[in-house]
C-alpha cells in the first residue's frame, strides 16, 4: 500500500491511518472537524496501519514520533459528534420550541 502525494508529513500520515482504519471520521459537514469513533479495536488496527505505511513515505520518521502525532490526533478529535453540527441541532431545537410556545 502507498500513499497518495497529499499525504507527505508524519501528522498526515497519522490521519490516513486513523480515518482508513475507521478510528476517526471526518465531519461531512466540516471538513475540520474530526470524530472519535471510540473503538479501541479500530485504534489498534490504525498503529498497525500506520506503522506499515512508514516505510512507504520515503521520509526517516521515528515510530514514537508516529505514536504521539496519532495520539495528538486521537485527543483532538471530538467525541461522538461534531460540536458545530451539536450546536446547529440545539439551535434549531431552541428556535422550533420557541415556535411552538408562541
Amino acid at each position: 500500500m502507498t500513499l497518495n502525494n497529499q499525504v507527505v508529513t508524519l501528522e498526515g500520515v497519522a490521519r490516513h491511518a486513523l480515518v482508513k482504519a475507521g478510528a476517526i471520521e471526518i465531519c461531512p459537514r466540516h471538513s475540520d472537524i474530526t470524530i472519535r469513533v471510540g473503538s479501541e479495536e479500530k485504534e489498534r488496527h490504525a498503529h498497525a496501519l500506520a506503522i506499515s505505511l512508514l516505510p512507504t513515505t520515503g521520509a526517516l520518521w521515528m515510530q514514537e514520533d508516529l505514536e504521539l502525532a496519532m495520539k495528538d490526533d486521537l485527543e483532538r478529535a471530538a467525541v461522538v459528534e461534531c460540536p458545530i453540527c451539536l450546536e446547529l441541532k440545539s439551535s434549531e431545537s431552541e428556535a422550533a420550541l420557541s415556535l411552538q410556545s408562541e
